[in-house]
This record gives structure tokens, sequence and C-alpha cells, in this order.
């Protein structure tokens, strides 16, 4: 966002493989319907006991189980 500045510690990275594989806890904050892509693309980066927290708001439109 223009004019934002996030703080010196917090890093903005656009590849996605690089912002998760050495992670032990991911935060995921998405949209709902772009939540079960993201995970599905991030899961062959991240470690097999990493912690991932959905921040996600709503449910999935179409989800019916």
């Amino acid at each position: 966002m223009p004019g934002f500045a996030l703080h010196e510690k917090i890093i903005a990275i656009q590849n996605l493989e690089m912002a998760v594989a050495d992670a032990d806890m991911v935060f995921v904050a998405v949209p709902s319907s772009g939540f079960r892509d993201v995970v599905r693309k991030m899961q062959s980066f991240v470690k097999e006991d990493v912690i991932l927290v959905s921040l996600t708001k709503g449910i999935e439109a179409g989800l019916s189980n």
C-alpha cells in the first residue's frame, strides 16, 4: 500500500517458496475464496511439522461438506 511502512522486522516477500520454506509457523491471511489454492501451492514448500494459522474470514462459497 502506498504510504504505508512495515515494521523494520517485517519483510514483504512475493515469492511463496522463499516466504514459507524455513518457517516454523505460517499465518495465511487471504480471502476465503483463495485459501485452498494458496495452501495447496505452499504445501510442497513448508516443513512437515509447520504450524498453519488461518486468518481467513468467511466460508468458501460452494463448500457443502
